[in-house]
């Protein structure tokens, strides 16, 4: 299948000089197969000098249709691109699951520098932290968000669970002990965590759940991710409130959050400080 892939992206003429095709994401990571049923979407990193839109945007439809996903995500980097990320000391979360996961399906050019490729567990930005819970928990900034998702139990599940996995990165880029993995892997640090050790008991117990069990019942989680998104911030708030690469993140999102999010992150902001 990953040569169908490889023909179908040349095929397009999308790219400019097209270096190297790879796939990330959870595949990259290995968690999932392209043969895993019900797959809902592959992600893609190409390495090229150019890229057009339109032609992209249509190849991404057609790798849907090729694949059975619902959505294909291709992200393309310069050769110069790369390489730069390759010499940060810091860098954000998504550059550094991609550096680490990241695996080659075609090498088209000379691609020496992919040798490279080698990361710090502990050089992922702390304003990461910050981002990765309000991006990945979208559904729970807005009662307009939370009706949208309660409409399927299927996607609600998702997305909540999709939350949970955000809250264990946050704790782990806090704490310096984030390096990617499965999740099983981040689990076991995620237990390691100044947050997981300040929640209390059942709130273990229940987070290991939800986090671990599909089965587990929906409205409880919902209700308990609610609770965690105001414990992980009044924990930062605590914690970390001299660090300003956080709140300068925090408040950088205002713009994303208003428009695409849907929330306030002002007035939620000081909500949290009244608490």
């Amino acid at each position: 299948m990953w040569e169908k892939v490889c023909q179908l992206i040349e095929d397009s003429s999308s790219f400019e000089n097209l270096a190297v095709i790879a796939v990330i994401g959870s595949i990259g990571r290995g968690d999932k197969e392209l043969n895993t049923p019900n797959l809902n979407d592959v992600d893609l990193l190409v390495i090229a000098s150019g890229f057009n839109k339109d032609k992209k945007n249509i190849l991404e439809k057609d790798l849907n249709k090729l694949l059975g996903t619902k959505y294909t995500d291709i992200l393309v980097l310069s050769e110069n691109k790369f390489l730069s990320y390759l010499k940060r000391e810091f860098v954000s979360q998504s550059i550094y699951d991609l550096i680490r996961d990241f695996k080659i399906i075609k090498i088209i050019s000379d691609s020496s520098y992919l040798n490279e490729c080698s990361i710090n567990p502990q050089k992922v930005e702390l304003s990461s932290a910050m981002t990765v819970i309000t991006t990945r928990g979208w559904a729970l900034w807005s009662e307009e968000n939370q009706s949208a998702i309660k409409k399927s139990s299927l996607s609600a599940n998702y997305q909540l669970s999709k939350f949970i996995s955000a809250i264990i990165d946050c704790s782990l880029i806090l704490d310096g002990l984030y390096s990617g993995g499965c999740k099983d892997e981040k689990l076991m640090e995620f237990y390691k965590t100044k947050f997981y050790m300040g929640l209390k008991e059942s709130e273990r117990k229940k987070l290991n759940n939800s986090y671990v069990l599909d089965d587990f019942p929906l409205e409880e989680k919902f209700k308990f991710c609610l609770s965690l998104k105001n414990s992980i911030f009044r924990f930062i708030i605590k914690n970390y409130s001299n660090k300003k690469q956080l709140l300068i993140s925090y408040f950088k999102l205002i713009s994303i959050s208003i428009i695409k999010l849907k929330f306030h992150p002002i007035s939620n902001f000081i909500k949290l400080l009244k608490v």
